[in-house]
This record gives C-alpha cells, sequence and structure tokens, in this order.
C-alpha cells in the first residue's frame, strides 16, 4: 500500500476523527500526489496534506554494495579553554550516492553571557585535503583525544576562532591561521605519544 494510503487509512482509523479524510488520488495509483497541479483538472492538496508528503520526499536510499558507509555526527571533545569560554569538537561522517565516505571535523566556540548560558560565536567547518589529516579525522572517531591534540586545539585553534568571532569577512591571513591549525589538530591525532 501506497504510504499516502496508508497514512490517509490510518487518520481514517483514529478515534478523533469524525469524518472520513479524502483520497488525492482517487482510485488510480498516484506516485507522486504533492506534484499534481491544475492542468490536471484537479485542485491542489491542502497545505496540511502537502506538508506530511514533502517530509516525505527527503528520503533517499543507497544501494547496498560491496562499499558500505554509515554516516553519523560524534561530539568528541569538550573544553573550556579559558573563563568564559568553552567549544566543543565534532566529527561528522557523510556518505555519497556511491558509498564514498566523506569526513569533516567542526570546531564550535561558546562564549557565557550576562545570563550564565553559552551561546555559539563561531562555527569552522575543516574538510582534510591529504590522505594525513584524513586519517586523523577518522581516528578522532574511534580514539580518545590525545594530551597533544587537547593542547592544540586550546593553544592553536581556540586563538584563530576566538580572533574570527563577531568579523563578517575573515582575512585570508586569519582564515589561513585557522585552517593550518585545525589541520595541526587533525595530524597530531595520529601520532603516538611517548
Amino acid at each position: 500500500m501506497p504510504f499516502w494510503r496508508g497514512a490517509a487509512l490510518l487518520r481514517k482509523l483514529s478515534p478523533d476523527r469524525k469524518t472520513r479524510p479524502r483520497d488525492p488520488c482517487g482510485a488510480r495509483a498516484c506516485p507522486v500526489p504533492h506534484a499534481r497541479s491544475h492542468a490536471d483538472g484537479v485542485a491542489p492538496l491542502d497545505p496540511q496534506t502537502t506538508i506530511r508528503e514533502n517530509h516525505y520526499a527527503r528520503l533517499s536510499v543507497v544501494p547496498v554494495g560491496a562499499k558500505k558507509c554509515k554516516p553519523f555526527i560524534l561530539e568528541v571533545f569538550v573544553a573550556s579553554p579559558e573563563a568564559g569560554y568553552k567549544f566543543e569538537l565534532v566529527v561528522e561522517k557523510a556518505c555519497t550516492s556511491t558509498n564514498d565516505a566523506l569526513w569533516k571535523l567542526v570546531f564550535d566556540l561558546y562564549k557565557k553571557d550576562a545570563s550564565g548560558v553559552y551561546q555559539q560565536l563561531v562555527h569552522v567547518s575543516f574538510k582534510p585535503v591529504d590522505p594525513a589529516e584524513q586519517r586523523g579525522v577518522e581516528t578522532l572517531a574511534v580514539e580518545p583525544v590525545s594530551v597533544q591534540t587537547a593542547r592544540v586545539l586550546r593553544k592553536e585553534v581556540h586563538p584563530a576562532a576566538k580572533a574570527v568571532a563577531g568579523v563578517a569577512k575573515p582575512t585570508p591571513a586569519q582564515k589561513k591561521k585557522l585552517r593550518d591549525a585545525m589541520s595541526k589538530t587533525a595530524r597530531t591525532a595520529t601520532e603516538i605519544e611517548v
């Protein structure tokens, strides 16, 4: 049974429903009910139905093959580098339509306001380019953050991110400093501590 007919059946069976809901497709199959127009001789669907059906339109199906990829978002580190500030380090893994992994390292900087609530100042999204950086981001997802990596985050990434907080257009030098610091964070994640 198509999902919109199943939803109509559920609405029909609900005890608080007094009347039978109208079937947007009638007796024929309607593969994309929200795409129908006045040209078909049928009035568009009511807004509430369209919203529900558009929710299902965001579905994506990836065929299962030899390569497997499962996306996730993982918060790996939270620290307070100085009074009134905190940052979060997040590793994100997304998947392409061919099941290739896309890794990203995210640094979010927050500052405590007068009411004691942390407000986000900066969101830095770092996509690794070379294999060493990618291995580092992957390592951060499965290994604890090392002392050396935490030191780089606290002493290099935090000041670079703080410098661009509130700046509408960061300069190329500021962007480079921040990118280099994030790259160093990823690289130090794979280094072995002695």
